[in-house]
């Protein structure tokens, strides 16, 4: 959120909109033509933000099942209206005001490296978020922070309610059977395996060590 801060604010602007994709995601061409148009028609309306949709590439499959596809974010707004959050983790963009609508042709996310690499910047992940978990329980106790998205709700209301350990077992029955994370195969597999018994439950790790240790943050600096 830092660098798109200063993108954002220290760059001559002179658009109308602005577009965020990260270096892992591409505009399909049916998605390039949806958002022009879109964005031409909206030009002086009320809608002030695009949100794309992805489909998640992993291990050279891509997934439409496990609650991933299609993956959703505001990527596109007018400028001086959205800005980031000041988030380490999870940072979304977010409108002033105005209306927002879904560009309906989709758009590609791929993971590109390998699964060492995917392990690596998960533990990175994994520092950053408990970091985030304890800024937000501050905000709670002093200002009782508002939530700001239905996932955020979910994550700080209800997911880290439940024991730790324990929850992230829910994440991956939630995922691998509700979800019907099974019918993308091996990876589908994979994928809900290694986001809940290696990401959530680390991050829980982290949270119990921290407490009980009295262990300081990690200072984490660039994904390397």
């Amino acid at each position: 959120s830092t660098q798109f801060k200063f993108g954002l604010h220290t760059t001559d602007i002179n658009t109308k909109w602005v577009l965020r994709i990260d270096a892992d995601e591409r505009i399909t061409e049916a998605a390039k033509n949806d958002i022009i148009r879109l964005c031409n028609e909206n030009e002086n309306t009320d809608v002030n933000g695009l949100v794309l949709r992805f489909n998640v590439t992993f291990l050279g499959k891509k997934l439409y099942h496990g609650g991933i596809y299609p993956f959703r974010k505001l990527c596109i707004f007018k400028y001086g209206i959205g800005d980031i959050e000041n988030r380490n983790m999870d940072e979304h963009i977010v409108l002033s005001s105005g209306r927002i609508l879904e560009v309906p042709s989709d758009c590609e996310h791929h993971d590109f490296k390998d699964i060492t690499s995917w392990i690596n910047k998960h533990n990175w992940y994994s520092s950053r978020e408990i970091i985030d978990y304890y800024n937000r329980l501050n905000e709670e106790n002093t200002v009782q922070g508002k939530m700001d998205s239905i996932k955020n709700f979910v994550k700080f209301k209800i997911y880290y309610k439940l024991p730790i350990g324990f929850r992230s077992h829910l994440y991956y029955i939630y995922r691998y059977y509700f979800k019907l994370g099974f019918l993308d195969g091996k990876e589908g597999k994979i994928f809900a395996f290694l986001q809940a018994y290696w990401y959530r439950y680390l991050v829980d790790v982290k949270i119990f060590e921290h407490e009980k240790m009295n262990k300081d943050f990690e200072k984490t600096g660039d994904l390397k």
